[in-house]
């Protein structure tokens, strides 16, 4: 019988009853390492860690500090990333009604919320993309906040009733929502503001001086009269 080969960086061939090695960090700090099976053993649910081809406890001391440095790197890069992530949610959150939550921290529960309402929103476009058959830049979204209902713009609606208002916002509200006699626009007052309009004849000032401030007091006031929904 051919004597077993060693493999390659292990050492000599070790007996198969050869007692695992375990290491923790004590309550002082400090590595303690020995055999499975000694009189003293590690604390439960501390580290445990065997190696069958160690031979001292320097090695094994050696061996348990670098895995230790690995897991120590991997919960450092997870920790690192969620930290990012949180962070490009937090901002997104904010682009939305910059006014109001400008300097708000937002609850970790309420923003996974709008997170998830957020995802709902951009599968609803997507799926609105794919039924349509349309190239994207064809297609003619309702401008009602939280509605994804679209139109081929080569082949026209199918629906009776789409409306689209005159002005600068370039409106366009699909038969469900022309009906609720609510649609945004403004007049123009100084360089400083802009007085935002609604259809039912709600009108207020808002600063800056853009668009996106008539559309976001619009989309605050339908708010508050229930018709959409608070993370919509």
């Amino acid at each position: 019988m051919q004597p077993e080969q060693n493999e390659p960086g292990l050492g000599a061939p070790v007996p198969v009853m050869m007692p695992l090695w375990w290491a923790e960090v004590g309550a002082d700090g400090h590595l303690c390492v020995g055999r499975v099976g000694d009189m003293w053993s590690p604390t439960p649910g501390s580290l445990w860690w065997g190696n069958y081809h160690a031979e001292t406890a320097d090695e094994v001391r050696d061996q348990a500090i670098r895995s230790m440095g690995k897991d120590v790197a991997d919960h450092r890069a997870v920790i690192e990333l969620t930290w990012t992530r949180m962070g490009e949610a937090t901002a997104r959150w904010r682009a939305e009604d910059p006014a109001a939550r400008e300097r708000v921290l937002p609850d970790l529960g309420d923003l996974l919320t709008w997170l998830m309402v957020d995802a709902d929103r951009a599968r609803a476009a997507l799926a609105g993309i794919r039924a349509a058959g349309a190239r994207p830049g064809l297609l003619r979204w309702c401008s009602w906040p939280g509605c994804f209902a679209s139109f081929n713009a080569a082949t026209g609606p199918e629906d009776d009733g789409w409306k689209r208002y005159a002005g600068a916002l370039s409106v366009l509200l699909c038969p469900a929502h022309a009906a609720a006699g609510h649609w945004p626009g403004f007049d123009t007052g100084d360089v400083t503001y802009l007085v935002a309009r609604c259809g039912c004849g709600e009108a207020s000032q808002v600063r800056p001086a853009q668009w996106t401030a008539v559309i976001t007091w619009w989309e605050q006031h339908l708010t508050s009269l229930g018709l959409i929904g608070s993370g919509s």
